[in-house]
């Protein structure tokens, strides 16, 4: 059904084909954007990693019929002395910069903007208090800055401009553009039908102007 509705819409061929001849521009840009999270990649396990996880000791505990619910105290210790004791536990949350996959795949769920704040939010709050390693969030905006913003821009742009060069209409002079224009207007326009009057004193005369009069139209409204 598909291919049948693009035989039979010529501008949608048109813009399959624009697409078409825009992928091995946007393959480019694609090229640069994996670079960039590949760098930010690098940069965020030198800073982050192995460190978004932290040590919970367990203070207090409350059961209830539908959940349990707890009180626990971070604790700044390694993973391996966090393992050891009874009463604590090692809270490993669901993105992380251990290493570079993890890191891309943190990378590009911050570059969605679904929730990049709580990623965020784990990086600031590395170290002894919350908000500790608070210029961790430079990295994170400079990162939306650069791999988000910019890059879906210059995708889009990309796309604007191979379209407008492989539709003619930005080879076109400011003179032509006005052009096509009129013609536009032009062909849009339609002659005005105009109502030939029956002769005069003829049945069809006195009908038409029973059907054409104010009181005719004013009962019928």
């Amino acid at each position: 059904r598909t291919f049948r509705v693009l035989s039979r819409n010529t501008k949608m061929q048109r813009l399959v084909i624009s697409v078409a001849q825009t992928l091995p521009s946007i393959g480019s840009v694609i090229k640069l954007t994996f670079a960039i999270f590949l760098s930010f990649a690098i940069i965020g396990v030198r800073i982050f990693g192995g460190k978004f996880g932290f040590c919970e000791q367990i203070l207090d505990v409350t059961q209830s019929v539908s959940s349990t619910s707890y009180m626990a105290k971070r604790l700044d210790i390694d993973q391996h002395s966090c393992d050891l004791r009874d009463d604590t536990y090692w809270n490993s949350p669901k993105y992380d910069f251990d290493w570079i996959g993890s890191a891309l795949l943190t990378l590009f769920e911050t570059a969605s903007l679904d929730g990049w704040t709580n990623i965020m939010h784990h990086a600031m709050d590395i170290g002894d208090s919350p908000n500790a390693n608070w210029p961790a969030c430079l990295f994170f905006i400079t990162f939306i800055l650069c791999g988000s913003f910019m890059m879906i821009r210059t995708i889009i742009g990309v796309f604007i401009d191979k379209f407008g060069i492989s539709s003619g209409l930005k080879l076109l002079t400011e003179r032509q553009k006005l052009w096509r224009d009129m013609h536009g207007v032009a062909m849009s326009m339609r002659p005005k039908r105009m109502e030939m009057k029956p002769s005069e004193g003829s049945v069809r005369r006195i009908c038409y102007d029973a059907i054409h009069s104010k009181m005719f139209k004013k009962k019928s409204s």
